[in-house]
């Protein structure tokens, strides 16, 4: 598996579906609903400018970087699977989990 392999399973994390912060009809959104929604997204996009800006070099190659196999706290890569165990909400906490594995890794 590769790093882009990882990447590809964050970007499955990281879907905010509207479905879950709007209640059925969308022309009735609440004010704490669409700040709710607006929070998380920012967040999820923050994360993931921080780690591209951190990691360039390493990112644009992750097709031809391996994984390292190891358990990065909620992040667990073996030699065949991907796993997260999310602590509140995935798509907002993937790309820090993301950011720990590369900051682990760095060096290796």
């Amino acid at each position: 598996m590769f790093l882009s392999d990882l990447l590809n399973y964050a970007k499955e994390q990281a879907r905010i579906e509207t479905i879950d912060y709007f209640d059925l009809d969308p022309r009735f959104r609440k004010p704490h609903e669409v700040s709710a929604w607006q929070l998380d997204r920012s967040r999820r996009d923050n994360s993931r400018a921080y780690l591209f800006a951190t990691f360039p070099a390493r990112l644009s190659n992750a097709d031809k970087e391996k994984l390292v196999p190891g358990n990065y706290g909620r992040l667990k890569i073996s030699e065949s699977e991907i796993e997260y165990t999310a602590g509140q909400y995935s798509p907002t906490e993937i790309y820090g989990a993301l950011f720990n594995y590369m900051h682990q890794t760095n060096f290796i």
